[in-house]
């Protein structure tokens, strides 16, 4: 089987401060301050729940399922019940809380006796499938304390990027000291698998060793190629690493699917699991049901369980509970009410929860109520703030603390406006808004933003380094969690190289979570005796720290840097020799550029500054292309460049490569570089610097 080097390029280009963007931050900012000062409360505030709640057991979105109706959508219509995840039998997956765990094998029996199921339940938690009409008929019944849906768990979408990374590397000198991840089962729990058997047979993948699904069609390849991308990374990082992979959902899972493949990967013996998914459905303290699942696997099976942080960072609002003026609105910003949203798609998901929920987090007995109503930004301003969507559920001692939004259609690029109405609010708590699809926010907090099961105390969690840059990602999501332990617990790379990713780079803590299995991977070959706690400190230990302490709620420990892994016959004084020169230069318009690429030999890790000079103020762009002749876009500014040194960032010099190109573009004029035609080029000046990394020290030549 062909071994692929990880990100597909061995000489790497981490670039920095080279990305001009419009601050969309700023631009809300400016809208929000164009609004009235005060937010006034809807003319008329639906009423909360429907039907018979059997006590205020049933959650209101069951309450839905069972009437068929729905909530109010943008067109101000119907909109029909909300998606629960009906299985082939019309059957939904539904949360039944028991008063105690005692009473749980009477209400299991119960479930059966009126058709359904219970395909698991942790302690006083019983995760069922259960027929609509049948929900009155349990939640009425003594030993049950609440009844709602499961949660909805998705995979870590990849955020909207405006290019392509050029790659990752540094496990090559473990490679080929033939630390690969031989002999170690790595599990890998994701929502679909597709076209993973098309590169598998042609050799860019391995034949997994056993694969499950739990999709209406039983199939692993279903839904979405989310968890083919997160195999393509593990496999470049541990090649010869044996593969089990689990299918949950096709799309998005209900916990009771991913409790059974949780169980089924650790039932083939896994020791290593990794997860890019997660929810905020539930509390952010360590304590939800996902959390104690991810506990009880990793505890009871000495199982290491990585899992992605989260893409929620630049998506996500925190704050405390606060009405300072008294106007029946939760304060966002000061004493402003507006959170301000932007969808960058025609969908919008919004969930909303904060931390009240008593007690025992099994037992939720939510009494804070906030409701949470979403207005469009003209309507606001013109004081006139029909709501287009909320969420109202009560909180009256009984139940969960969250409010949903959506999804529902909008138009991309709207403005909206979110507000938290204080229904009965006597106390400050730490609320937490996630938009759960694409979108601008303001303002927003990357604190706080971490995904559950990452919250878990027995989770690796994995925060996401832009390779481009070498700096955290501003999606990634990061600490601390509601009782204020520090997460992540590391970074990794991602934008790396993977065929079923869209562009062919997989970005996101997705990938940076199969990295870092991967990774642990390596380190559990070289000390197959390792418990799962032993080799969580040896994955924590190979990290170069990050920040201005260690370990933070951004970087966690650091970031994963495998030259810190000591396997005892290392070679240290290996030398890499770098051969370039300028060629192909071509000056047009008086406008002359030279780059700080020189010949030389340099020790494998050698990072060397590189830079660009113009003569003039011009407008640039520069790609690389590796030795398989795959161009990459690396530098682009829209604001030219002045006529003096222009730091890029560093070259890093890994291993042994074929020809490989840099291509620098400049022009005195702006270009369109999106729209660019032949008879709109004005006179380019372009320098193309090839080079070649080879293994034994040569004198500099020309290419």
């Amino acid at each position: 089987m062909r071994r692929r080097s990880i990100g597909g390029l061995d000489a790497l280009l981490l670039l920095s401060g080279c990305w001009g963007q419009l601050s969309h931050a700023q631009d809300l900012r400016d809208l929000a301050d164009r609004l009235p000062a005060v937010l006034p409360v809807p003319a008329s505030v639906p009423q909360e729940g429907m039907g018979d709640d059997a006590g205020g057991k049933i959650h209101p979105a069951l309450l839905s399922a069972i009437a068929g109706s729905g909530t109010k959508g943008l067109t101000g219509g119907a909109a029909p019940a909300p998606d629960l995840g009906f299985d082939a039998d019309g059957r939904i997956p539904v949360t039944l809380i028991a008063v105690s765990e005692s009473g749980v094998p009477a209400i299991a029996r119960r479930i059966m006796e009126v058709g359904g199921s219970v395909p698991q339940s942790f302690g006083a938690t019983i995760l069922a499938r259960v027929p609509a009409q049948a929900i009155e008929i349990l939640a009425s019944l003594d030993a049950v304390y609440y009844a709602a849906p499961q949660p909805v768990i998705y995979p870590l979408q990849e955020p909207r990027s405006s290019s392509e990374g050029a790659g990752t590397a540094g496990v090559v000198m473990l490679h080929r000291q033939g630390i690969t991840g031989r002999n170690v089962k790595v599990g890998i729990l994701d929502f679909g698998f597709q076209n993973y058997g098309k590169l598998a047979a042609a050799g860019r993948l391995p034949q997994p060793q056993a694969t499950k699904a739990w999709n209406p069609g039983n199939d692993f390849e279903a839904g979405t190629s989310h968890g083919t991308a997160c195999a393509e990374i593990l496999h470049a990082m541990a090649p010869d690493a044996e593969l089990y992979l689990a299918a949950v959902g096709g799309g998005a899972s209900s916990m009771d699917q991913f409790a059974l493949a949780a169980q089924w990967l650790a039932d083939q013996g896994v020791r290593i699991i990794s997860f890019s998914g997660g929810t905020h459905e539930g509390p952010h303290n360590g304590n939800g049901l996902m959390d104690r699942i991810v506990e009880r696997i990793a505890k009871r099976y000495d199982i290491l369980w990585v899992n992605a942080a989260g893409n929620e960072g630049a998506s996500h609002w925190s704050g405390l509970t606060v009405d300072r003026n008294g106007d029946g609105w939760i304060d966002v910003d000061s004493a402003s009410p507006y959170l301000m949203l932007r969808p960058h798609t025609d969908t919008l998901s919004l969930l909303v929860t904060w931390d009240d929920w008593g007690q025992n987090p099994q037992l939720p007995q939510a009494f804070q109520d906030v409701d949470a109503y979403l207005f469009r930004y003209d309507a606001v301003r013109a004081g006139n703030p029909k709501p287009v969507a909320q969420s109202v559920n009560p909180q009256n001692g009984r139940g969960f603390p969250i409010e949903k939004i959506g999804p529902i259609r909008v138009n991309s690029g709207d403005t909206f406006v979110l507000g938290l109405q204080a229904k009965h609010v006597t106390r400050p708590v730490r609320i937490h808004v996630y938009s759960l699809t694409a979108a601008d926010m303001e303002p927003r907090s990357p604190e706080g933003s971490i995904i559950v099961p990452a919250t878990s105390a027995s989770a690796v969690a994995a925060g996401a380094i832009d390779l481009r840059s070498g700096e955290l990602e501003t999606f990634s999501s990061r600490g601390p969690t509601d009782d204020g332990r520090i997460k992540p617990d590391l970074t990794a790379p991602d934008r790396n190289s993977a065929e079923s990713a869209s562009g062919g780079r997989f970005g996101g803590t997705s990938a940076a979570c199969p990295y870092v299995a991967g990774f642990a991977a390596l380190l559990r070959q070289i000390e197959p005796g390792l418990s799962a706690d032993g080799l969580r400190d040896r994955l924590l230990a190979a990290v170069r720290p990050r920040g201005a302490t260690h370990p933070n709620n951004s970087y966690g420990k650091g970031e994963i840097d495998p030259g810190r892994v000591k396997t005892g016959d290392q070679p240290t004084s290996a030398l890499l020799d770098y051969l370039s020169a300028e060629a192909g230069k071509f000056q047009a318009g008086g406008l002359k550029l030279s780059i700080s690429l020189r010949a030389g030999s340099y020790a494998i890790g050698y990072r060397t500054p590189l830079s660009i000079t113009p003569s003039a103020p011009c407008y640039c762009q520069m790609y690389h292309r590796d030795g398989t002749g795959r161009y990459t876009l690396v530098f682009s500014r829209k604001e030219p460049i002045p006529p003096e040194t222009y730091g890029l960032g560093d070259l890093l010099i890994v291993e042994p490569t074929g020809q490989e190109e840099i291509l620098l573009i400049g022009s005195l004029k702006p270009i369109a570089w999106d729209r660019i035609a032949a008879s709109d080029v004005p006179p380019l000046t372009v320098i193309a610097v090839r080079y070649q990394v080879t293994a034994r020290s040569r004198n500099s030549a020309k290419n």
